[in-house]
């Protein structure tokens, strides 16, 4: 039956084949119209699914405390009058614009000198109380600490130290404006009315402040910067959009001339290119539709296909080639489709189920890329089985497309020797068991962080302005007072009953700057403590001028004797410590203890939280640490069995093609080993997994079999002749390996550090497959051909 299809297709192909072009043309353009409104989303919490506990209460708390986001603003000039100047224009002119909420470059220094370090949280002044306690063994020989961290716990307390030095240096040095204790860098924060969610008003909004503070540190001679949370997502954006631009430049080019060396020609370009182009603009018209905007993750799809798709073309348009030195274009063309077309077919659906298996993960990054790469892999494949066909026959016609005779000596040196191929088999083995026992996730966000030249500078002169984070790891909306101390006294127990293994970190709220009266009575205390510790003798050996200041400080602290009352507390931190909807309830802001970049510290954070019973009154948590860690949980725990369910699929369909399982385990071979290499490789070179490149494994699962599909079915259709089929294929298999691996090229050279893991791991995957598929398995079926000859049977 698909013969007469294939015969079929061939025959109509080659007696009307503008018709079919025509036809092609005009179903392009409704596709090129709905491809206009394909967007790109950025925000994480897109890579989530509706019903998660974080993208649920973010959704359902946006109105109320918007993401957490914020831009700082920050000047720095060596005359304090024209630096306030400065600060006080740009703060006037954006304060004025329309999407600003607010703008804060004070201190409400009355209230902040009255209660002093009675407004510092009890569990920031244990922490100081042991910060003190570790002074005292560094100038005083006959005190010894004999508990000896871990080097993971070591890394954890320097930074806590650091942040807490900072914390204490800027209570210790607080001024009336935002600045450092130096006093030549001042800043503000400036709140929006829209926040992460909308990034094309983020954009423009960041492009307003870019303009103002430029024009006004320019008229007063003053550097300035601007950094906050809010700054990074647009940064990584304009990141993202930038290394896309880039890599699909440099990967075009690299393909285009990839298949011009190829096939010796630059005039056929456009056959191959046609079809291809064709199936990608139907197969993205579907995206608005299906998953809306493109993520982080499946922002470089069109590159990756584009490299995906063009094999297809490569091997039929190779085989027509071959077959019109023997035939006429239509009977080429049947016997192409025939054979080739069969195994394109054949991989072009394994590629595309293995893909779409990933339709079902939770995770949106694993979900969103099968669904448009699984459909878009469908969809190349009938372009190429439907558009190619006529435009083959016009290549023709117009002398595009020659007939180019087989090469099946040139590479005859390139079969392996046995002793190689056994030398191969160990090296797989090796690579299972080094992939087994090292293979590691990356947990650390830091190395997926955009790097932005320049802003290391800014962020040193943010830290020295604003010492403590402006946006909270998690955030939680209390209705009344009530239902913020009932939140407030589970949280601090939450903390508490952890205290060997602590999670949950400072603890923000109205009740830091107006305490209940057991809370005053306990800072008092370890006041208290805190002084007694700081009039001893060993303090004149220290000689830290910023610890000098800090005790000199503290010692010249004198407590009031009452807590401040909640309608003390001035209006600058009220509107940071409430609802941003003017329903009046209170936000409580929750940070991480320890390591904030480290994915298990944040796992570990948000279970504790979702494992607090909340209060009548109280919805949250929303933020960045609870989104991330459903990200990681999502990729940790889906990705085994989402490789294991792709490779399942591939296998089925690969087992009902030949109905054999010995057979269907050739084809699989080079597939299977090439993994193996690729995990050995990775360990070998110190990479790690991150859900970026997790992506790639599905996907080298697809790809990688198509190497297998077309050797072993053109091996037995050459009478099991390897020298022949190697010379036939090793040519295509290359070109389309390599057109392949150039689709992810640009991306090694990306800046974005997501992308270049994902560009690297499937360049690598690429490599290892295309080695096995041309080496391994010819090595492994000459041991076979003797066989089959001599029994002279159809079966393995």
């Amino acid at each position: 039956m698909m013969n007469r299809i294939w015969s079929s297709i061939a025959r109509e192909s080659a007696r009307r084949p503008l018709l079919w072009l025509a036809a092609t043309l005009i179903l392009c353009i409704p596709a090129f119209l709905a491809f206009q409104h394909i967007g790109l989303d950025t925000n994480l919490k897109r890579l989530l699914p509706e019903h998660s506990a974080s993208v649920r209460w973010s959704n359902e708390l946006e109105d109320a405390v918007g993401d957490g986001g914020y831009f700082s603003i920050l000047m720095q000039g060596d005359d304090p009058a024209v630096l306030l100047q400065g600060i006080e224009d740009v703060a006037a002119r954006i304060g004025a614009l329309p999407s600003v909420r607010s703008v804060d470059y004070r201190h409400p220094k009355e209230f902040l000198d009255r209660y002093g370090y009675t407004l510092v949280p009890y569990s920031v002044l244990q922490d100081f109380q042991e910060e003190i306690e570790a002074w005292e063994i560094e100038v005083n020989p006959f005190l010894l600490d004999l508990d000896e961290p871990s080097e993971e716990r070591a890394e954890e307390a320097d930074e806590s130290d650091e942040d807490l030095d900072r914390l204490l240096e800027y209570y210790a040095n607080i001024d009336q404006y935002h600045s450092n204790s130096a006093g030549d860098v001042m800043g503000m924060i400036v709140r929006t009315n829209e926040g992460i969610s909308n990034l094309a008003s983020l954009r423009g909004l960041y492009q307003e402040l870019d303009e103002i503070t430029r024009e006004v540190a320019a008229r007063n001679g003053l550097w300035w910067g601007i950094h906050g949370n809010l700054r990074s997502r647009v940064d990584e954006f304009d990141l993202i959009v930038s290394d896309l631009s880039r890599a699909g430049l440099i990967s075009v080019i690299a393909i285009l001339l990839t298949l011009a060396v190829s096939f010796r020609s630059i005039t056929i370009l456009p056959v191959v290119l046609f079809p291809l182009l064709t199936g990608l603009l139907w197969s993205f018209a579907f995206v608005p539709f299906t998953v809306g905007d493109l993520n982080t993750i499946t922002a470089f799809l069109l590159l990756v296909l584009f490299g995906m798709g063009v094999d297809y073309a490569v091997h039929l348009i190779s085989r027509f080639q071959h077959e019109l030195t023997v035939g006429t274009p239509e009977e080429a063309l049947r016997a192409t489709l025939t054979s080739t077309g069969r195994s394109v077919l054949t991989s072009g659906a394994t590629t595309a189920v293995g893909l779409s298996i990933l339709g079902v993960s939770d995770f949106r990054g694993f979900s969103d890329f099968g669904i448009i790469g699984g459909s878009s892999m469908a969809i190349i494949v009938l372009s190429m089985l439907f558009v190619l066909p006529p435009t083959l026959i016009v290549g023709v016609r117009w002398g595009l497309v020659k007939p180019r005779r087989s090469v099946a000596q040139t590479w005859k040196i390139l079969l392996p020797s046995k002793l190689v191929t056994v030398g191969l088999c160990l090296l797989v083995v090796a690579a299972l068991v080094i992939a087994v026992r090292s293979v590691a996730f990356d947990y650390d966000f830091s190395n997926l962080r955009a790097q932005i030249p320049g802003k290391e500078l800014i962020q040193e002169r943010h830290e020295a302005v604003y010492p403590t984070t402006s946006a909270p790891a998690a955030i939680y909306v209390a209705r009344d007072v009530e239902a913020l101390d009932t939140l407030l006294e589970r949280l601090e127990a939450a903390r508490d009953r952890t205290a060997d293994n602590r999670h949950i970190g400072t603890i923000n709220s109205m009740r830091n700057f107006a305490p209940t009266a057991e809370q005053f009575e306990l800072r008092l205390r370890i006041l208290a403590e805190i002084r007694e510790s700081l009039e001893g003798r060993w303090v004149r050996r220290i000689k830290d001028q910023t610890k000098i200041d800090i005790i000199d400080d503290f010692l010249l602290f004198e407590a009031p004797a009452s807590p401040p009352q909640l309608d003390e507390v001035p209006a600058s931190i009220v509107e940071s410590l409430t609802a941003r909807d003017g329903s009046g309830e209170f936000i409580v802001g929750v940070d991480t203890n320890g390591r904030s970049r480290d994915g298990r510290m944040a796992m570990a954070f948000t279970e504790d939280l979702y494992d607090l019973e909340l209060p009548e009154g109280v919805r949250g948590p929303t933020g960045d640490k609870p989104i991330l860690s459903e990200i990681l949980w999502l990729v940790t725990s889906e990705s085994g069995w989402m490789v294991g369910l792709t490779f399942l699929g591939i296998f089925i369909l690969v087992w009902s093609d030949w109905r054999s399982l010995r057979r269907t385990v050739w084809v699989l071979t080079p597939l299977v080993a090439g993994l193996l290499l690729t995990l050995g490789a990775m360990v070998l070179l110190g990479w790690k997994f991150n859900f970026f490149n997790m992506v790639v494994l599905p996907t080298l699962l697809g790809v990688g079999v198509d190497h297998g599909v077309h050797y072993y079915r053109r091996w037995r259709e050459l009478g099991f002749s390897t020298q022949k089929a190697h010379g036939e294929l090793f040519g295509p298999i290359s070109v389309c390996s390599l057109t392949t691996t150039m689709g992810y090229l640009g991306m090694v050279m990306a800046h974005h550090p997501g992308l270049k893991s994902i560009g690297n791991l499937a360049v690598l995957g690429l490599t290892a497959t295309w080695f096995t598929a041309l080496v391994l398995l010819p090595g492994l079926l000459k041991w076979q051909e003797a066989k089959h000859r001599t029994a002279q049977s159809e079966g393995d």
